[in-house]
């Protein structure tokens, strides 16, 4: 989990109208299975629900984005959070079941948690302009507990950007802008990192008490110059404030997303090696 240290004065924003993005918009039926295999019974529930969200984006949209279905790997966590790149989940509704798998007689038998999700999911209707695009990048992909997340962006154009932070304990929360730092506008064709260097500001990652590791991600919004000009990011997502998923992207397609390019980074967090 990402972590904000800073010793700075909280400036405020005033909130400005939005334009709302049409969309289309349907209900889906899904299903997710994850084994408690090297990980805790909170992550294996994780897991099953992320694979049933893929899943129910899969269906509205039409893609595939994967075969899994059982799933054993924590790893693959981050890619069943790619899938929120062709498709928000703005509501859902979660039956779970537990119980045990055994792949053959000879095989020693686990216990699983499947879900049934009902998820109401919006697939955007993208309007990016030409020559428009974003290039980003992380200062590694994999970090040990107490190490620094350091993120780069360059979009070809000027842009508004937003950085998000979908945390292992499946919650987004808003990075930048901030209170801090409330100024969002980059030019077009230089590098801006996160945090800037002499902000006073810092974001250190750790593992969720008692997990080995963690997968999380970092979801950057760029929004053309006329787009994003009159979004109060700091008063829809307030500082500090972490939403649950569904919580977040009800209030996001709100935004008009069809003018924004979106990435999706995915990292690893991992307990301290031991001495």
């Amino acid at each position: 989990m990402l972590r904000f240290y800073t010793h700075l004065v909280l400036i405020l924003m005033l909130f400005q109208s939005l334009n709302v993005c049409e969309s289309k918009e349907v209900w889906v039926e899904a299903e997710g299975e994850a084994a408690i295999a090297g990980i805790t019974a909170e992550q294996a529930m994780l897991l099953a629900l992320q694979r049933a969200r893929a899943a129910a984006i899969e269906k509205a949209a039409g893609v595939k984005i994967s075969s899994v279905t059982l799933v054993r790997d924590a790893r693959l966590s981050g890619e069943f959070i790619k899938a929120f790149s062709k498709g928000y989940i703005i509501q859902e509704k979660c039956t779970w079941d537990k119980s045990v798998y055994q792949k053959s007689p000879d095989k020693p038998a686990i216990f699983t948690y499947k879900v049934k999700l009902k998820a109401r999911v919006v697939i955007p209707e993208k309007d990016i302009k030409p020559g428009f695009l974003l290039e980003t990048r992380l200062n590694r992909t994999v970090f040990r507990n107490g190490e620094k997340v350091k993120i780069s962006i360059r979009p070809t154009q000027d842009a508004y950007i937003a950085i998000f932070n979908w945390t292992a304990d499946d919650k987004i929360s808003l990075l930048f802008p901030n209170q801090y730092l409330p100024n969002n506008l980059i030019q077009g064709g230089t590098w801006f990192t996160f945090p800037p260097k002499g902000s006073g500001l810092a974001l250190k990652v750790e593992t969720l008490p008692k997990h080995k590791q963690d997968t999380e991600a970092l979801f950057v919004v760029a929004f053309d110059k006329e787009a994003g000009a009159f979004i109060p990011f700091c008063n829809i997502f307030p500082s500090g404030t972490p939403f649950k998923v569904a919580n977040f992207f009800s209030k996001y397609i709100k935004l008009p997303i069809e003018k924004a390019i979106e990435k999706m980074l995915i990292y690893e967090v991992r307990e301290q090696r031991k001495e």
